[in-house]
Protein backbone atom coordinates (compact mmCIF):
# COMPACT_ATOMS: atom_id res chain seq x y z
CA UNK A 1 0.00 0.00 0.00
CA UNK A 2 1.34 3.39 -0.95
CA UNK A 3 1.36 6.13 1.65
CA UNK A 4 1.94 9.82 1.08
CA UNK A 5 3.35 12.18 3.66
CA UNK A 6 2.78 15.89 3.51
CA UNK A 7 5.25 18.47 4.82
CA UNK A 8 4.05 21.96 5.66
CA UNK A 9 6.80 24.52 5.13
CA UNK A 10 6.92 27.64 7.28
CA UNK A 11 9.37 30.43 6.57
CA UNK A 12 11.67 30.51 9.64
CA UNK A 13 12.06 34.27 9.36
CA UNK A 14 8.29 34.74 9.45
CA UNK A 15 7.99 32.23 12.29
CA UNK A 16 10.48 34.26 14.32
CA UNK A 17 8.46 37.42 13.73
CA UNK A 18 5.19 35.70 14.65
CA UNK A 19 6.63 34.47 17.94
CA UNK A 20 8.15 37.82 18.90
CA UNK A 21 6.56 39.61 21.84
CA UNK A 22 5.72 43.26 21.37
CA UNK A 23 3.85 45.52 19.00
CA UNK A 24 4.95 46.79 15.61
CA UNK A 25 4.66 50.55 15.37
CA UNK A 26 2.31 52.40 17.71
CA UNK A 27 0.08 50.55 20.17
CA UNK A 28 -3.62 51.18 19.50
CA UNK A 29 -6.12 50.06 22.12
CA UNK A 30 -9.61 50.77 23.42
CA UNK A 31 -9.81 51.59 27.12
CA UNK A 32 -12.98 49.76 28.11
CA UNK A 33 -13.11 51.37 31.54
CA UNK A 34 -12.76 55.02 30.54
CA UNK A 35 -14.39 54.75 27.13
CA UNK A 36 -11.43 56.16 25.17
CA UNK A 37 -9.20 55.01 22.34
CA UNK A 38 -5.45 55.44 22.89
CA UNK A 39 -2.51 55.38 20.49
CA UNK A 40 0.47 54.74 22.71
CA UNK A 41 -0.38 57.06 25.63
CA UNK A 42 -2.28 59.69 23.65
CA UNK A 43 -6.06 59.79 23.38
CA UNK A 44 -7.25 59.75 19.77
CA UNK A 45 -10.35 61.32 18.28
CA UNK A 46 -13.09 58.86 17.37
CA UNK A 47 -16.15 59.00 15.15
CA UNK A 48 -16.47 60.15 11.52
CA UNK A 49 -13.92 62.96 11.91
CA UNK A 50 -11.47 60.98 14.00
CA UNK A 51 -8.54 58.68 13.36
CA UNK A 52 -8.85 56.51 10.27
CA UNK A 53 -6.98 53.23 10.02
CA UNK A 54 -6.52 50.63 7.29
CA UNK A 55 -6.24 47.23 8.97
CA UNK A 56 -3.98 44.75 7.15
CA UNK A 57 -6.14 41.71 7.75
CA UNK A 58 -3.66 39.21 6.36
CA UNK A 59 -1.52 40.02 9.43
CA UNK A 60 -4.30 39.39 11.98
CA UNK A 61 -3.48 37.10 14.91
CA UNK A 62 -5.40 35.43 17.70
CA UNK A 63 -4.33 33.50 20.77
CA UNK A 64 -4.15 33.78 24.53
CA UNK A 65 -2.54 36.07 27.09
CA UNK A 66 -2.00 35.53 30.78
CA UNK A 67 -1.91 38.43 33.23
CA UNK A 68 -0.27 38.76 36.63
CA UNK A 69 -0.28 41.94 38.72
CA UNK A 70 -1.57 44.01 35.82
CA UNK A 71 1.11 42.82 33.38
CA UNK A 72 1.13 40.25 30.58
CA UNK A 73 3.50 37.47 31.65
CA UNK A 74 2.81 34.97 28.88
CA UNK A 75 1.52 35.28 25.35
CA UNK A 76 0.65 32.75 22.65
CA UNK A 77 -0.37 33.92 19.17
CA UNK A 78 -1.22 32.35 15.84
CA UNK A 79 -2.09 33.86 12.50
CA UNK A 80 -5.72 33.53 11.47
CA UNK A 81 -4.41 32.40 8.08
CA UNK A 82 -2.69 29.40 9.72
CA UNK A 83 -4.82 28.28 12.67
CA UNK A 84 -8.51 28.66 13.47
CA UNK A 85 -9.20 30.20 16.91
CA UNK A 86 -10.35 28.11 19.84
CA UNK A 87 -14.07 28.12 20.48
CA UNK A 88 -13.96 28.46 24.26
CA UNK A 89 -12.00 30.12 27.06
CA UNK A 90 -9.07 28.56 28.87
CA UNK A 91 -8.73 28.84 32.64
CA UNK A 92 -6.36 31.59 33.67
CA UNK A 93 -5.99 32.98 30.15
CA UNK A 94 -7.66 35.80 28.25
CA UNK A 95 -8.28 35.90 24.48
CA UNK A 96 -5.65 37.82 22.58
CA UNK A 97 -6.52 39.49 19.29
CA UNK A 98 -4.30 41.81 17.26
CA UNK A 99 -3.86 43.18 13.75
CA UNK A 100 -1.35 45.45 12.04
CA UNK A 101 -2.70 48.72 10.66
CA UNK A 102 -1.74 51.99 9.03
CA UNK A 103 -3.19 55.31 10.08
CA UNK A 104 -4.27 57.49 7.17
CA UNK A 105 -2.45 60.77 6.49
CA UNK A 106 -3.89 63.90 8.08
CA UNK A 107 -3.03 67.59 8.33
CA UNK A 108 -0.19 66.78 10.74
CA UNK A 109 1.69 64.59 8.29
CA UNK A 110 1.91 61.08 6.91
CA UNK A 111 0.42 57.92 8.29
CA UNK A 112 2.20 55.47 10.57
CA UNK A 113 2.31 51.78 11.32
CA UNK A 114 0.42 50.66 14.39
CA UNK A 115 -0.92 47.51 16.00
CA UNK A 116 -4.37 47.19 17.53
CA UNK A 117 -4.46 44.64 20.31
CA UNK A 118 -7.07 43.44 22.78
CA UNK A 119 -7.19 40.84 25.56
CA UNK A 120 -10.96 40.82 26.06
CA UNK A 121 -13.84 38.83 24.63
CA UNK A 122 -15.57 42.08 23.65
CA UNK A 123 -12.49 43.00 21.58
CA UNK A 124 -12.46 39.58 19.91
CA UNK A 125 -16.19 39.84 19.18
CA UNK A 126 -15.87 43.33 17.68
CA UNK A 127 -12.94 42.26 15.48
CA UNK A 128 -14.89 39.23 14.27
CA UNK A 129 -18.13 41.10 13.62
CA UNK A 130 -16.88 44.30 12.01
CA UNK A 131 -13.67 43.19 10.29
CA UNK A 132 -13.09 39.44 10.03
CA UNK A 133 -16.46 38.27 8.72
CA UNK A 134 -16.76 40.86 5.91
CA UNK A 135 -13.07 40.39 5.03
CA UNK A 136 -13.66 36.67 4.47
CA UNK A 137 -16.95 37.31 2.67
CA UNK A 138 -15.14 39.62 0.22
CA UNK A 139 -12.68 36.86 -0.65
CA UNK A 140 -9.80 38.15 1.50
CA UNK A 141 -8.71 40.48 -1.30
CA UNK A 142 -9.56 43.82 0.35
CA UNK A 143 -8.60 45.57 3.58
CA UNK A 144 -11.01 47.73 5.62
CA UNK A 145 -10.55 51.46 6.13
CA UNK A 146 -12.17 52.27 9.47
CA UNK A 147 -12.99 54.96 11.95
CA UNK A 148 -13.17 54.01 15.61
CA UNK A 149 -15.89 54.11 18.23
CA UNK A 150 -17.06 52.63 21.53
CA UNK A 151 -20.40 51.48 22.81
CA UNK A 152 -21.51 50.86 26.42
CA UNK A 153 -21.79 47.24 27.45
CA UNK A 154 -24.72 45.91 29.42
CA UNK A 155 -22.50 44.22 31.98
CA UNK A 156 -23.32 46.31 35.03
CA UNK A 157 -19.72 47.53 35.34
CA UNK A 158 -19.79 50.52 33.00
CA UNK A 159 -17.43 48.93 30.48
CA UNK A 160 -17.29 49.83 26.78
CA UNK A 161 -16.79 47.62 23.74
CA UNK A 162 -14.77 48.75 20.69
CA UNK A 163 -16.51 49.52 17.41
CA UNK A 164 -14.87 49.51 13.98
CA UNK A 165 -16.89 51.53 11.46
CA UNK A 166 -15.81 50.44 7.98
CA UNK A 167 -16.06 53.35 5.54
CA UNK A 168 -14.28 51.76 2.55
CA UNK A 169 -12.53 48.61 1.37
CA UNK A 170 -9.10 48.88 -0.28
CA UNK A 171 -7.48 46.31 -2.57
CA UNK A 172 -4.94 44.29 -0.63
CA UNK A 173 -2.58 44.63 -3.58
CA UNK A 174 -2.25 48.37 -2.77
CA UNK A 175 -0.29 47.38 0.34
CA UNK A 176 2.02 44.78 -1.20
CA UNK A 177 5.07 47.00 -0.70
CA UNK A 178 4.37 47.35 3.01
CA UNK A 179 3.70 43.64 3.45
CA UNK A 180 6.86 42.60 1.66
CA UNK A 181 5.47 41.25 -1.60
CA UNK A 182 2.38 40.55 -3.61
CA UNK A 183 -0.40 39.22 -1.34
CA UNK A 184 -1.25 35.57 -1.88
CA UNK A 185 -4.33 34.93 -3.97
CA UNK A 186 -7.42 33.90 -2.05
CA UNK A 187 -7.66 30.14 -1.71
CA UNK A 188 -10.61 27.82 -1.33
CA UNK A 189 -11.21 27.02 2.31
CA UNK A 190 -9.83 23.67 3.42
CA UNK A 191 -9.25 21.85 6.69
CA UNK A 192 -7.24 23.85 9.18
CA UNK A 193 -5.79 23.00 12.55
CA UNK A 194 -7.99 24.06 15.46
CA UNK A 195 -6.52 24.84 18.84
CA UNK A 196 -8.38 24.15 22.08
CA UNK A 197 -6.40 26.69 24.06
CA UNK A 198 -2.91 27.24 25.42
CA UNK A 199 -0.80 24.25 26.52
CA UNK A 200 -1.08 22.17 30.27
CA UNK A 201 -19.83 49.78 2.67
CA UNK A 202 -17.91 51.53 0.76
CA UNK A 203 -16.58 55.12 0.65
CA UNK A 204 -15.28 57.26 -2.18
CA UNK A 205 -11.68 56.10 -1.65
CA UNK A 206 -9.90 59.35 -2.48
CA UNK A 207 -6.76 58.84 -0.39
CA UNK A 208 -3.44 58.17 -2.13
CA UNK A 209 -1.97 54.96 -0.68
CA UNK A 210 1.52 56.08 -1.73
CA UNK A 211 1.33 58.86 0.89
CA UNK A 212 0.70 56.53 3.81
CA UNK A 213 4.27 56.35 5.04
CA UNK A 214 5.44 59.69 3.72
Amino acid sequence: MNTTSMTHYQDPWQAAVDEAVGMEGGFLKANSKDGHWLLDDDEVETGPDGLRVVFLMSEAKHGWVRWEDGKIVERITHRYSNVAPASGPADGWDPGTEVLGISMPDSDGGGRLLTWASSSWSGRAAFTRFLLKPYVRLGRRQFPLCTLGLKPQKDGYGNHAPVFDVIAWRPASDFAGILGGEPAAAQLEGPRERLNGPPADAGDGDEDISLLLA
